[in-house]
C-alpha cells in the first residue's frame, strides 16, 4: 500500500526499504526511558533504511540533530522523503555507507549521544514467510549463517562513533541474546537486554 505507520507516524514505504515492524518501537520507547533528564544532542542510525527510527526518535527530542546512514541509494531517498512529510528534515542528514568497507565509520563525522541500529540479523538458512521472504529486500535482512555478520562488524568500531556517556540501542534476532551480548562485551560494553511484547529478546542496550 505504499505507506506504514510506525511509532505513531506515517512513513512511506517500498520494496528497497524494509517494513518497519512494531517490535522495533521499543528502540524509540528504551530511548525515552534512558534520556529521560539529559536528552540526547546527537543520534546516529545505523541501516536507516525508510528513516523510521531516526526520524521517530527525532520527533520526540525536538532538540537533537541526526544522521542515518544506508548502503541503498533506494533506501535513503525514502527516508529523505520521509524526513520532509514529517517535518523533520532541516534536522535530519542521511549518508549513503556501506559498513563492509574498510575504515567506513571515519566518514561518519563526531560523536553520538545516541546510535540506534537494525541491521540485518537473518541467517541465511531461516525459513521465512512468504511475505517476508518475497517482498522484502534481502540486503536488509540476512547475515551471513549464524546472522551475526554485520553486528561483528559494527561492535568493533562502535566506540569510535558513540560519546563517552552515550548509550546504542541494538535490534536482535529473539534467538540472538548470548551470542551478540559476548560480542559486545569483549569490545569492552555493558550491556542489558529488553524483551518485546512477545516476551522474546528483542534489544540490547549497550554503554562504555
Amino acid at each position: 500500500v505504499g505507506v506504514k505507520e510506525f511509532w505513531g507516524l506515517e512513513f512511506k514505504v517500498s520494496p528497497d526499504v524494509l517494513i518497519p515492524r512494531p517490535d522495533s518501537e521499543l528502540l524509540v520507547e528504551q530511548a525515552l526511558d534512558l534520556f529521560t533528564h539529559k536528552k540526547p544532542g546527537t543520534i546516529l542510525d545505523l541501516g536507516t533504511g525508510s528513516g523510521a527510527l531516526l526520524l521517530s526518535a527525532l520527533s520526540e527530542f525536538p532538540d537533537a540533530n541526526g544522521i542515518g546512514i544506508d548502503a541503498s541509494s533506494k533506501a535513503l531517498e525514502m527516508a529523505a522523503i520521509n524526513a520532509g512529510q514529517l517535518n523533520l528534515a532541516a534536522r535530519a542528514e542521511f549518508q549513503l555507507l556501506d559498513w563492509t568497507i574498510t575504515n567506513w565509520e571515519a566518514s561518519i563525522p563526531g560523536s553520538f549521544d545516541l546510535i540506534l541500529a537494525n541491521p540485518p540479523y537473518v541467517s541465511t538458512n531461516a525459513k521465512l514467510s512468504v511475505d517476508v521472504a518475497d517482498f522484502e529486500p534481502h540486503h536488509a535482512l540476512f547475515a551471513g549463517a549464524d546472522g551475526l555478520n554485520d553486528y561483528k562488524i559494527i561492535l568493533p568500531t562502535l566506540h569510535k562513533l558513540l560519546s563517552p556517556k552515550g548509550t546504542a540501542l541494538l535490534e536482535i534476532g529473539f534467538d540472538q541474546q548470548e551470542s551478540v551480548s559476548t560480542i559486545a562485551i569483549d569490545n569492552g560494553y555493558v550491556v542489558e537486554c529488553k524483551q518485546d511484547l512477545g516476551g522474546n529478546d528483542r534489544l540490547l542496550i549497550l554503554t562504555q
